[in-house]
């Protein structure tokens, strides 16, 4: 995120600063970060370091384009980044293989490729002024579809790691649930929630016994259909709104409603 090392050269010390190449190769990686993030990419901190110089940079440094806030978790210490990564991935409830791992320092990089295959880890380029286009080329955050809700996912994963730090904080489950202060609101399907719908519906297994896949021309064919009954479901709670986490679809048969599909997002599971 800028050159030096904060631990060693202090905030005066470190270069992330306009009007210097390879402070603006630097900044131009944050910029990179920060538009991923308006895309749903979520971003995590593994920095081995103390917890408060490191968060201190993203909270006083005026130079910096990445800040506290824009960081789902943030992992300062002194364990390994192998162990920081998986305490990242549990935190955020994603699987290893999600997480992209960029760091400075090959001796990480070779330790996470050899404790965690899972992970895709790129190679940093050796002049710092092209960091930002080969982290681009790799197409590692590509994506074949893009929904309005999408622009949200950031934000709904850091949301979840605070209620994975609340829940470790609070004796029972019982507790823990009644603190959210839940709300859940029921819909059938409709235009607006269309894309959302056909990406739960293609992406989630949760709950998916059945793992039908409905495109968004099929999700209008469905909207549409009297013998089909729709329901869209979505979840708020005082750390702030989930978006839709579950769909169900049922199709008439006689007189009976036959469940064809019902998931539920990862996120809330």
């Amino acid at each position: 995120m800028w050159a030096g090392v904060i631990g060693d050269d202090g905030m005066a010390g470190i270069n992330i600063a306009q009007g210097d190449a390879t402070g603006e190769a630097h900044l131009a990686l944050q910029s990179y970060a920060l538009a991923l993030r308006e895309r749903g990419v979520v971003l995590a901190v593994s920095s081995k370091n103390t917890d408060e110089i490191a968060r201190q940079v993203f909270r006083e440094h005026p130079d910096m384009l990445l800040r506290e806030e824009h960081i789902a978790v943030f992992q300062a210490n002194w364990n390994d980044k192998a162990s920081n990564l998986e305490a990242i991935a549990k935190a955020l409830n994603i699987c290893l293989d999600a997480l992209v791992f960029v760091d400075d320092n090959p001796a990480e990089r070779a330790l996470v490729r050899q404790r965690l295959p899972q992970v895709a880890v790129p190679e940093l380029p050796e002049r710092s002024g092209i960091l930002c286009q080969n982290h681009s080329r790799r197409g590692l955050f590509q994506a074949v579809g893009f929904a309005d809700e999408d622009r949200k996912r950031a934000q709904f994963y850091s949301d979840n790691a605070k209620r994975v730090a609340l829940q470790a904080n609070i004796g029972s489950i019982d507790d823990y649930l009644r603190s959210l202060e839940m709300r859940i609101s029921f819909a059938a399907f409709d235009e607006s929630g269309r894309a959302r719908i056909a990406q739960l519906i293609n992406k989630s297994n949760q709950f998916n016994l059945t793992t039908r896949r409905y495109s968004e021309t099929d999700v209008d064919a469905l909207i549409s259909d009297p013998a089909v009954f729709t329901m869209q479901i979505r979840l708020e709670d005082v750390f702030g709104d989930n978006g839709m986490i579950s769909t169900i679809i049922c199709r008439l048969a006689g007189e009976d409603w036959l469940i064809d599909t019902w998931l539920m997002s990862c996120r809330v599971n």
